[in-house]
């Protein structure tokens, strides 16, 4: 329901709010430091938000699609949830693909330790 009011009450689009996100940031290479900086803090959430706006941007930054499947691959791996598992790892398959990885389940690149950062209780 709230994705459905966004989407009818919103009054801005996405294009227009990461113009916007990028310009609290400063430009968008600052833009693309945080959104590493926030993965490499543990905050794949924020990460994978701030890449959704750099891709808002520009579609063909193949390196924030491939930066984003690590936040998701991340995000799935601390779900608990199946079906949130599932569709984390279905994107990230998706942006794989679509900067030409022949092995689309290929592993993250992000580090053993952040990934058992998401696994403390």
């Amino acid at each position: 329901m709230k994705g459905l009011l966004k989407k009818y009450f919103s009054h801005m689009s996405p294009h227009e709010e990461a113009e916007k996100i990028t310009a609290l940031a400063g430009d968008q290479a600052t833009l693309v430091d945080l959104a590493r900086q926030s993965l490499v803090n543990g905050e794949a959430q924020w990460a994978a938000q701030l890449y959704d706006n750099l891709l808002a941007l520009n579609k063909n930054t193949s390196e924030a699609k491939l930066v984003k499947t690590d936040a998701l691959t991340v995000l799935a791996c601390a779900s608990v949830n199946a079906l949130a598992r599932d569709y984390y790892l279905m994107v990230a398959q998706r942006l794989r693909m679509e900067v030409g990885e022949t092995d689309v389940w290929v592993r993250s690149r992000t580090t053993p330790e952040l990934s058992r950062e998401f696994f403390k209780y």
